[in-house]
């Protein structure tokens, strides 16, 4: 599924910030960027695919997706970028499940008003 202007631009910020901790190369850039992309993007087809879904569980799917953006990304990184990676991690609100939630509330609410 692909993802809308808004999403992308969410996908773009967020790689911003940890390429400012991590100091990414160009390559690295675009492997977290992709990875975050196909995580957004699985969670958009799984949405459109239950449309019954509770928030639970699509919150739960986020959570699971971002461990394995998360485990996949720390096969391109150098072991200083490791621990940084896994301190910012550790410590930020969880990228797929706060955009998840932003857009979610955000799709809903545009419903509602329509």
């Amino acid at each position: 599924m692909r993802l809308n202007v808004e999403q992308l631009g969410v996908v773009a910020a967020e790689v911003n910030k940890f390429d400012t901790d991590l100091n990414l190369s160009n390559e690295q850039r675009q492997i977290l960027q992709d990875f975050l992309r196909q995580a957004l993007e699985q969670i958009e087809e799984y949405k459109a695919q239950n449309l019954q879904s509770s928030e639970s569980d699509l919150l739960g799917m986020a959570a699971k997706a971002q461990c394995v953006v998360h485990r996949r990304m720390r096969h391109f990184l150098n072991d200083e970028q490791n621990r940084r990676w896994d301190a910012k991690w550790a410590t930020s609100e969880t990228f797929l499940r706060l955009t998840f939630k932003r857009l979610t509330l955000r799709t809903k609410s545009k419903k509602l008003a329509s």
